[in-house]
Parts: C-alpha cells; structure tokens; sequence
C-alpha cells in the first residue's frame, strides 16, 4: 500500500537524532506529513475565535455558574451562547433538540467545510469525532425529569446516543462515508485525528473532517471533578488555573472550560493556487499506560513519554521548537508530564506551553483547540508569555522567531495518551 502525503484542514538531542540533511528530510516528510488547509475553532470565554488573541490580554475569562452550588470559575464561549446557537439552528430541524455539545461540533464543522475549495469537496468523505462526555446536559436534565415524572421526553434516547455528534455532523454535510464518534476521555480529540490521518493516508478516504467538541458545564460533571480534588476553590486569585506555574498557591487546580474545533484532512495533491494548505500534520500516535491513580496518570508520565517519542520518530526523528502541553494545572498532571519530557528530550527540552489558563481544561476538545493554536504560531501569530511565574516564560519563542514544528499532548483518564506533531508548510 502506497504512502500519501496529506493536506488537513483546521487551526533531538536524547533520544532521538535529527535529519541534517535537508533532501533527506523533505523525502521523510513527503512520505509521512499530512497536510492542513484551514481550521475553526470556538473555546470559553473568548469573543474572537483567535486563541492568540485571547491569550494576549493577560486575565483568565472565565465567569461563574452555579454559583449558589459551586465555586468553580467557568468559561463560557462569548458570541455563541444558547440564543446564538438557536439561531444558527433554527433551519436545521435535525438540530433542534440535540445537546450543546453536538450544536458546538455542527458550528466548527460547518465553518470549516464552508471555506474549502471545490477540489476538497469531493466524494467519499469521512467524520471522526471526538467527545470525553458527550451529551451531558441533555442525560442530567432528562435524568432529573425522571426522577420527579417518572419518565422522559420522547428524544431523550437519540438526542444522547453517543453516536450523535459525528451522524449530526454528517447528515448536515450531506457526508455519506464513514461517521464515527471516539471517546478517549480527554484525548478524544487526537484520537478522532489519528484515526482520520489513517483514514486518508490509506486511501479509504479522500478526505477526514475531524471534530473535537466538549459542553461539560453542568452541576454533575463539576461535581465529580471536585470529588477527585483536582479544581481550583480559591476564585480570589487572579490566576485560579495556572498551569506550568513555578509555585503551586493553595486553591489553584484545573478549571472547566467549553470548547469546539474542527480539522480538515485530504490528499496533498489536492492542494491548488486557490487552496493551500495551512500546515502538515506530520504524525499522530497513541499509547496507553497501567492505571497507578484514579486518573490514570503515573508521577513519570510513561504513557505521555512513549506518545511522544512515537511521533517523533514517526516523523523522522524532527525536533520542536514548542510543546504546547495537556497540563491541566494539577500538581500531579503538570509534574509527570514535565517529567516525561524531561527523560525524552534532556537538559534541551523543547520549551512548554499550556492554554488551560484561559481556556479550561476542554476534556475531549482540548487536543484539537491546542492545534488550532498551533496553526496559528505556524502561521505567524506571536504566543504570548504565560501572565504568571513559570521557568517556562524564559524559554519561550522570541517574537518575530518562526516556528517550523510544534509538538502537541493530550493525556486522559485512564491513561490513554497521544501526541501530534504539526509542521510548517512552505509549498
């Protein structure tokens, strides 16, 4: 079976040894890389679709809910609340009465697919979609409804049927090929992702939308984050998430956030003057690793180690100038995954980045938001610094610096980890 390279639409020292020879590099990246042409993304609290943009005011968005319940700081996505929503789905009957969570993946999909060029709207088109809780807004409403009427609405059963975000996605695309919905806890996203690298690099499909979409602010899901001891509870400091940070203040942990993005993946020939790719998906890998804690994640990180070493050398042995990072801002998930690139890479390591500081921790979205901001640093957007103490600040890219490969993490309950490397595109 032939190698095709791939076109995707959006937003070493150690162990590994670089290619130094530039023929030879471009050979293993035309054999291996997938391409990226466009991208869209949602994410709390921000009312631009530029992560970037966010990140460089400085102050976390997030907002309360549930106050009179909880103490957790949530985002929210500005300019697409419920009555946003509604309007975007008021023509699409099929839409009507499905959860968030799948209204978040139709809008991403939809943005994506609408700035494609004809070329890439061809026949046998694939969906892999990833969600860590799917519709739980839809479950814990219809649940209380039972509990007092002793029964449900009517749609309750196909309105939380996992398999509806990516069938919703496709019949709203006229998509007739495979439709497929993952769950990886909080790496479904680049679980989606690899299997629709796979898909298109075999040939079973000329092109892969790929959609990462998470709406877990609801009472129960914060429930059971705070029952794991893993949230923040001091919401007077100005930072309550600050992952990466070179001091852990008491009461700061992981923040909840919503969030959507969507990726395009097709054959690089596909590629034409009026349709250029936005970037290479060079590789994507996944590991898992022996449950040792009730979130699955060891204190060395092994799962995240092996899925990173992986790609690496999926992608031809390819250092990157960035890693943006899964830590979530616990002390246990930011060490261990400090501590697996540390062993991977040496005193060398690429410097780390995380985004949960503003966006929340995204469950099943968190992968594909980290690309969409990956895409933009490969496209000339500026990261800012983290607006907090970490080691990590000194170490971070220079403005004007162009970056060629970031590499990216998603590590999940029950330790299921992957990794991604995306890679600047100069054709």
């Amino acid at each position: 079976m032939a190698e095709a390279s791939i076109v995707a639409h959006l937003v070493l020292s150690g162990t590994f040894m670089a290619f130094e020879e530039k023929s030879l590099y471009s050979e293993a990246m035309t054999k291996r890389s997938i391409a990226i042409y466009n991208y869209a993304a949602v994410h709390s609290g921000g009312d631009s679709s530029s992560i970037c943009s966010l990140l460089g005011r400085g102050q976390p968005p997030f907002t309360p809910l549930h106050p009179i319940d909880h103490k957790a700081l949530v985002g929210r996505i500005s300019g697409l609340d419920e009555d946003a929503l509604a309007r975007y789905t008021d023509s699409l009957k099929l839409l009507q009465r499905q959860d968030r969570v799948v209204r978040l993946g139709c809008y991403v999909a939809q943005q994506t697919l609408s700035a494609l060029s004809p070329t890439l709207l061809t026949k046998n088109r694939s969906v892999f979609a990833g969600t860590s809780r799917g519709a739980t807004s839809t479950i814990e409403e219809s649940y209380e409804k039972f509990l007092s009427l002793g029964k449900v609405p009517v749609h309750t059963s196909p309105a939380t049927t996992f398999g509806c975000l990516a069938s919703s996605i496709a019949q709203l695309n006229d998509i007739t090929e495979d439709a497929s919905d993952f769950s990886a806890t909080c790496t479904s996203g680049l679980a989606a992702l690899r299997s629709g690298y796979l898909a298109v690099q075999s040939g079973s499909s000329n092109g892969s939308l790929i959609v990462g979409s998470e709406a877990p602010l609801t009472r129960f899901t914060l429930a059971q984050m705070e029952a794991l001891g893993v949230t923040a509870s001091n919401w007077e400091l100005p930072f309550p998430c600050m992952p990466l940070s070179s001091f852990q203040t008491s009461g700061t942990g992981m923040v909840l956030g919503e969030g959507a993005a969507a990726v395009f993946l097709a054959p690089l020939e596909c590629s034409s003057n009026e349709m250029k790719p936005k970037a290479l998906l060079s590789a994507v890998e996944s590991t898992t690793e022996p449950i040792t804690s009730p979130t699955g994640i060891s204190d060395q990180g092994k799962g995240i180690g092996r899925a990173m070493e992986l790609t690496i050398n999926a992608a031809g042995g390819v250092r990157p100038e960035l890693i943006l990072a899964h830590a979530p801002g616990t002390r246990l998930g930011d060490q261990s995954e400090l501590n697996a690139i540390k062993r991977l890479f040496g005193m060398e390591a690429p410097p780390v980045y995380s985004a949960k500081w503003a966006l929340g921790h995204t469950f099943g979205a968190a992968g594909l938001l980290s690309a969409a901001l990956a895409l933009e640093l490969l496209n000339g957007a500026e990261l800012p610094k983290l607006p907090y103490d970490s080691e990590q600040n000194e170490k971070l890219p220079l403005p004007g610096r162009e970056l060629n490969h970031i590499l990216i993490n998603t590590i999940g309950f029950g330790g299921y980890c992957s990794s991604a490397l995306l890679s600047r595109f100069d054709g």
